[in-house]
């Protein structure tokens, strides 16, 4: 029996209920990839099923906390094609990454070149799928197109804010404070709006070129990750239209709230995570 080392989960709650412990190395059945991490993301989403704001994904007796990591293919089951022993890998998956071994469906499993470190896929993958479907999913961004993005200076509004210029839509960021500010300037964002000490409703509209570029648009994309109620009402207010509003998660904003803006007479769909 050869044993790995895990972290696992004494109960749901703070980060105290974590302990590192031991466990088997488990075996790859037909469509499974055993990977041997070599870095480990940390997201808060983590943190939503430690404690148990999201409820846990599957019923394993032992639970191991964890959602993206990099490493090394070290077994492959009998009918996976795409991958084979010795590969430099990259996954997603809900819980389970915090260990030294993980079996993982195939389907969630990429390949990385050799420029690309393990430890920067291990960061990047889950904010990347997050930005992609935001961007091609909830809403397709077009080149001509104006999107405001609040976080802008967070991981995925970093991506968003490369992504969207790559695009060739127009990236207007707001963040909080000037640090901040300088993150998603240097994220390819157009314009930056610092939310602690600038009205952005009141800037946009006294910035005429601003202005503009919203009225221009066929409608404005906008990821609500970390915006309340109140804030996503400012956001609507200074928009002509709102073709898409996600929340990308549970660190910002209120219980419930996407189903109470039927009053959003510019609001086109939504989508949510």
């Amino acid at each position: 029996m050869t044993m790995q080392k895990i972290w696992k989960l004494k109960d749901f709650g703070g980060s105290d209920q974590l302990e590192l412990s031991q466990a088997e190395i488990p075996n790859a059945s037909d469509a499974q990839v055993i990977v041997k991490n070599e870095a480990i993301g940390l997201n808060y989403l983590d943190v939503y099923f430690r404690t148990a704001l999201y409820p846990w994904p599957n019923q394993e007796p032992v639970k191991i906390p964890g959602s993206e990591a990099a490493g090394t293919v070290t077994e492959i089951g009998s009918g996976v094609t795409h991958l084979q022993v010795g590969d430099r890998v990259t996954y997603v998956m809900p819980v389970g990454a915090y260990a030294e071994y993980v079996c993982v469906p195939s389907k969630h499993v990429a390949k990385i070149p050799d420029s690309v470190s393990f430890d920067t896929a291990a960061a990047s993958l889950l904010k990347g799928v997050t930005a992609y479907y935001l961007l091609h999913d909830t809403f397709a961004l077009k080149a001509g197109q104006t999107a405001l993005v609040h976080a802008a200076a967070g991981g995925v509004g970093q991506l968003l804010g490369q992504w969207g210029a790559e695009i060739g839509a127009t990236l207007i960021g707001t963040a909080g404070g000037s640090e901040k500010c300088k993150v998603a300037s240097a994220a390819k964002y157009h314009h930056v709006i610092d939310y602690n000490n600038q009205d952005f409703v009141r800037d946009i509209y006294r910035d005429k070129k601003i202005v503009n570029m919203f009225r221009s648009a066929w409608g404005t994309f906008k990821n609500m990750k970390n915006i309340n109620f109140d804030e996503l009402k400012q956001h609507v207010d200074c928009c002509d239209k709102v073709a898409a509003i996600d929340n990308g998660g549970g660190d910002g904003g209120q219980d419930g709230f996407p189903w109470s803006m039927t009053w959003l007479g510019k609001f086109i769909s939504f989508n949510y995570l």
